[in-house]
């Protein structure tokens, strides 16, 4: 099994420390690879870092039976990196909820960089556009890049995460629109330092002359690299730094042998522009069929789950957020 970031020691305990509520974990027998808290529900269990992780994977030894009576979730389960799953045991079940469309580039299918920028750009002209913005980078700034990735000292890392925020304020700001990490701030600024050091995320940065303009954290799995948190400088916008960023970090993966570079939830159009495969994330139900409680609970959380996406896919639940984040900007000006 690939070692994963979200379950590795620093990340539970650190997500523990801020979310987890005077808990402590939860480890079952006959599930290796994740830990658990208990949920709201008796005998009802969801796993560290719940939805906020970029994707878990895990192992079910049916030799135990320590999952009388529980219900456990697993949240965001990737269909590419689990192995398929055959029960034998008859009272272990799993609910599989389809839930957010993923995204990834399979590197292992090209052999340059050139050619995945021919098959990331359809045309001749927008491959010619994207070069010409690359030379027009390079000619008119002091431009260098540099992966963190093993090794960071303590200084560097908090002047760097200090302007990863100030960039990312600036541009959702402009935007006018929510973001999910800044809410979360506190406990990335905490676990990703320790992360990068362990060799649990890759943080990557573009700098014009000594100011950083482009940056992104990038969790590891093994040859796998997951985009997570990622922003550029606005003032960029013209050039498509944002491009330019995924393009060296492209390169970066094909000279460090990363197969995959995985853009993680959600949609948006560079994400479209240079992924070649879909698939998606789901959320595992696992629980006691033989216990009447703990199928009612599984049935009803299938159902509340199915439902939220539903909402989803009818983009409600992103105009609600919109709506949120302009009232809140209402009561602060106010």
């Amino acid at each position: 099994m690939k070692s994963n970031p979200f379950t590795s020691a620093i990340y539970e305990n650190i997500w523990l420390k801020h979310y987890g509520k005077g808990q402590k974990a939860s480890k079952f027998n006959f599930l290796n690879g994740v830990k658990f808290i208990e949920g709201k529900l008796p005998r009802y269990y969801t796993n560290i870092g719940e939805n906020y992780t970029s994707g878990l994977f895990y192992r079910i030894d049916q030799s135990k039976s320590d999952y009388e009576g529980k219900v456990c979730v697993i949240f965001d389960v990737p269909e590419y990196l689990h192995s398929k799953l055959n029960l034998d045991c008859s009272n272990l079940k799993i609910l599989k909820i389809q839930q957010y469309k993923g995204l990834y580039v399979n590197l292992k299918n090209y052999k340059s960089l050139d050619e995945v920028i021919f098959n990331c750009y359809n045309s001749g002209k927008s491959r010619y556009n994207f070069r010409r913005s690359l030379k027009q980078l390079h000619k008119n700034h002091d431009i260098s890049k540099k992966m963190f990735f093993g090794q960071i000292s303590e200084d560097e890392y908090i002047g760097l995460i200090h302007e990863f925020k100030r960039i990312l304020e600036t541009r959702f700001t402009a935007l006018n629109t929510h973001n999910t990490v800044l809410p979360m701030w506190d406990f990335y600024k905490e676990v990703l330092f320790p992360l990068i050091n362990d060799k649990h995320v890759a943080l990557f940065v573009i700098y014009d002359a000594e100011q950083p303009i482009a940056m992104s954290f990038n969790f590891v799995y093994g040859d796998n690299l997951v985009v997570a948190l990622r922003t550029f400088d606005i003032k960029y916008n013209r050039i498509g730094l944002g491009n330019i960023e995924i393009y060296y970090l492209i390169e970066w993966c094909l000279e460090n042998n990363i197969n995959i570079l995985d853009f993680s939830k959600g949609e948006s159009d560079y994400k479209e522009r240079w992924c070649d495969t879909e698939y998606r994330y789901q959320h595992h139900i696992i629980y006691d069929s033989k216990s009447g409680k703990a199928t009612a609970v599984a049935i009803f959380m299938a159902y509340y789950y199915r439902l939220k996406q539903f909402l989803r896919d009818q983009n409600i639940n992103s105009r609600v957020t919109k709506l949120q984040f302009r009232l809140k900007k209402w009561n602060v000006s106010d």
